[in-house]
């Protein structure tokens, strides 16, 4: 599905629409989720902790997928039989992948310096965390793993805030 997210700033707050269009078939969707169920099997341990399966999923996809410049590559399909993806297929790949792990999250919809964005949100040990794995996947690794709603403000991410869980603190890069 292609999510065509608009974000307008009113007196009230951000003000929210989306699009959406199926971008893939039932074929596809089945391609979809045994390949990344398969993977996410391989990948995810049984003793492993909640952010130990944030932290491989992450890094999976880090060094699976490209960036699309060509702005291409937007579903997961296209991502796994390319290995290029634009932030739709990267936010949506972990979306899957964390939900076969156990972990519980969202996609985050909204702009990145007043461009399109989406990236998601993980619940662990009861507290949500951002995850935007797409600029992870830059020069500066993993900058926004597991970081607070204000670190992404900070940097120029916007988004509606009422309907997504809040993100209060971030993970200490020690930590992981």
């Amino acid at each position: 599905m292609e999510i065509k997210p608009r974000a307008d700033v009113t007196q009230e707050g951000i003000e929210t629409t989306m699009d959406v269009t199926c971008l893939t078939t039932k074929e596809q969707e089945e391609y979809i989720n045994t390949q990344l169920k398969s993977t996410t099997n391989s990948l995810i341990k049984a003793n492993m902790s909640d952010l130990e399966k944030v932290r491989t999923i992450n890094d999976y996809i880090v060094n699976r997928y490209e960036y699309d410049y060509t702005q291409k590559s937007i579903s997961v399909y296209s991502a796994l039989t390319t290995s290029v993806a634009v932030c739709q297929g990267y936010s949506m790949t972990a979306y899957k992948m964390l939900n076969y792990a156990g972990v519980e999250n969202r996609i985050i919809v909204g702009t990145l310096k007043g461009v399109p964005h989406s990236w998601n949100s993980v619940k662990i040990d009861g507290n949500w965390y951002q995850l935007d794995i797409t600029n992870n996947d830059s020069i500066e690794k993993n900058k926004y793993f597991l970081v607070s709603d204000e670190t992404l403000s900070l940097h120029q991410y916007s988004w509606d805030r009422e309907k997504y869980p809040k993100a209060r603190r971030g993970i200490i890069k020690d930590e992981c």
